[in-house]
């Protein structure tokens, strides 16, 4: 029996994610958010959606290249599982439109209004110009694939192999690294805007526990990034619906 090719990605060793990895990862990103929450405050015509996203865009892509070249392998694909199969379509189309379905349910009973009411893209009425439609969408697909690429791809795995390296089941160990990152992922989205109260507490940990399951039984953030990119272009496109 001729042997089994084994592919250069299977050969390359598990990075050596840590409980540094996850402090210096939420301290660059708090930095990032105190940076966005200056910028939209202080400088004049920052109000825009981009401004107030783009230092954090930039606080993931330090901490991940950071932890990437200093704590792995070297390839983002094969430390951050940036994996995608034309499956995870389908699950980010089903998963992600529930999700918004729950979300305006949910938020609509607790507080009465709708979850995307917020969010700095709702319209009156009138015809929308195509640059209107690029950037809330761009800015969507950006936050999801950067944010799934943090929280699913290093700080959730980082969590799990320290929660096991402590002595912690395979199954607890994943229950713990799904929970705190959660906490991370809605407390930086709450650090960001806090006005949505406790409907968007509830909202923020359904999203983030369902992108966490779907990225733990896959073992890739393909199936996370999809949800979260469908939740999110959901909130967009009922924002554009004339009121």
């Amino acid at each position: 029996m001729a042997p089994e090719k084994i592919s250069e990605a299977e050969t390359r060793e598990s990075p050596s994610w840590n409980e540094w990895v996850i402090a210096r990862s939420v301290c660059i990103i708090a930095a990032g958010i105190g940076v966005a929450v200056w910028a939209v405050r202080m400088v004049p015509g920052a109000n825009s959606p981009l401004w107030s996203v783009l230092p954090i865009w930039v606080a993931i892509l330090v901490a991940l290249v950071w932890s990437v070249r200093r704590e792995g392998s070297g390839s983002f694909v094969h430390d951050l599982g940036l994996r995608w199969k034309a499956v995870d379509a389908v699950t980010g189309l089903c998963c992600g439109v529930a999700l918004a379905v729950l979300g305006i349910a949910l938020t609509s009973l607790i507080s009465g209004r709708s979850p995307f009411g917020g969010a700095g893209f709702s319209v009156s009425s009138g015809s929308l110009p195509l640059t209107y439609w690029i950037m809330p969408i761009a800015i969507t697909l950006g936050a999801a694939a950067l944010e799934e690429s943090l929280f699913r791809g290093l700080i959730q795995p980082a969590c799990i192999r320290l929660a096991e390296s402590l002595g912690g089941k395979p199954r607890a160990a994943n229950v713990i690294g799904i929970s705190v990152t959660t906490v991370c992922f809605v407390a930086c989205h709450l650090l960001l805007n806090s006005s949505g109260g406790a409907a968007s507490v509830v909202v923020l940990v359904l999203v983030s526990l369902v992108c966490g399951d779907a990225a733990l039984v896959a073992g890739r953030v393909g199936p996370a990034f999809a949800i979260h990119a469908v939740f999110n272009v959901s909130g967009v496109v009922f924002d554009l619906i004339p009121r």
